[in-house]
């Protein structure tokens, strides 16, 4: 380890708690904010993903009763859909949510919403139509700071941060850890 010149490091549950938790609900045509969360809980509760986990922990908390899903069809890195209530649902990125159709109604509304700072943005669709945005904030943990600083301390020159995140949330946490550089958007 004397002669490492360079560390990549994830951010989630590495340089952050990895407790991400839903911090804001924004919804499209009066859509109810409770079943959107209702039926985006009820299929993730099988998803292994940190945002399902974190989705179905607000569900909890709102004493949410959670349906059991059917046809569930996981992309990992992408979303997950499945069937709800009778309900098709769709949860996961923008792209994989509409199709990567770009021109769908609300996309640009929701673009900005992921733009967000501090925040990690699911698009959810119910019945192929886009129902809401879910915002989630995972806090830096508060010893990240000192570890950085041991590393540079032992030599490292060079760290990196990784990330499935946007690019903009990442290069915000890089920049004020003092990180030498992110890569955002992994699958």
């Amino acid at each position: 380890l004397a002669q490492v010149d360079t560390v990549l490091m994830d951010k989630t549950g590495t340089i952050t708690d990895g407790r991400a938790r839903l911090v804001e609900t924004r919804i499209f045509d009066g859509f109810d904010p409770v079943l959107l969360l209702q039926l985006s809980a009820s299929l993730d509760q099988g998803s292994p993903h940190v945002l399902a986990q974190a989705l179905v922990a607000a569900a909890h908390e709102r004493d949410l009763v959670l349906d059991t899903p059917d046809e569930i069809r996981e992309v990992p890195g992408s979303g997950i859909e499945g069937q709800v209530s009778g309900r098709h649902v769709a949860i996961g990125g923008l792209g994989y949510v509409t199709g990567n159709d770009g021109d769908a109604p609300n996309a640009e509304q929701i673009r900005t919403w992921i733009a967000n700072k501090g925040t990690t943005a699911v698009v959810v669709a119910v019945d192929r139509h886009l129902a809401g945005v879910l915002l989630f904030s995972d806090r830096i943990r508060p010893e990240a700071p000192t570890v950085l600083r041991q590393l540079r301390n032992t030599g490292v020159d060079r760290i990196v941060l990784l990330t499935g995140d946007q690019a903009s949330l990442a290069a915000d946490v890089a920049a004020f850890l003092g990180m030498d550089d992110c890569v955002s958007e992994m699958k």
